[in-house]
């Protein structure tokens, strides 16, 4: 979630972050852009499906996955609301694995510039770690 956070929004500027002791976690991200983002999860809050969910809200604007079987979305105060459904779709293709393998494919025979780094991994686990270090010191971790 923090490396499709990243993707979708930009660079992360500080973490604050709460943990108790079933490793639920809340956290208050600050973009670099500004925004702000909230996450919070839960290992036990429920057995309903969807069992992971994304919200984004936004000017009168929301969107909401459904694990990777559905999005739902409103884009306007006077927008329809709509749904998309990828219920039908391969596994492996809903999932990315089939893009994913194509574009190493193309990067390792020079046909196109790998679509992540290396630090696009760390930034990821850079996030973890200041989630981790904002939990145990209960204060805000910047992030440069």
């Amino acid at each position: 979630m923090f490396d499709m956070m990243r993707f979708q929004f930009g660079d992360v500027a500080s973490i604050e972050a709460r943990l108790n002791r079933a490793n639920d976690f809340s956290m208050l991200i600050e973009l670099q852009s500004g925004l702000h983002a909230t996450f919070v999860t839960s290992a036990d809050a429920s057995w309903f499906f969807p069992y992971e969910r994304l919200e984004i809200f936004g000017q009168y604007c929301t969107v909401e996955t459904q694990e990777v079987e559905a999005v739902r979305y409103r884009l306007g105060l006077d927008a329809p609301t709509r749904t998309e459904d990828y219920r039908d779709i391969a596994h492996e293709v809903k999932m990315g694995f089939a893009e994913g393998d194509r574009r190493f494919v193309d990067a390792i025979l020079g046909e196109s510039a790998p679509p992540v780094t290396a630090i696009d991994g760390y930034r990821s686990v850079e996030l973890a770690c200041a989630c981790y270090q904002s939990a145990r010191e209960k204060r805000c971790i910047a992030l440069a």
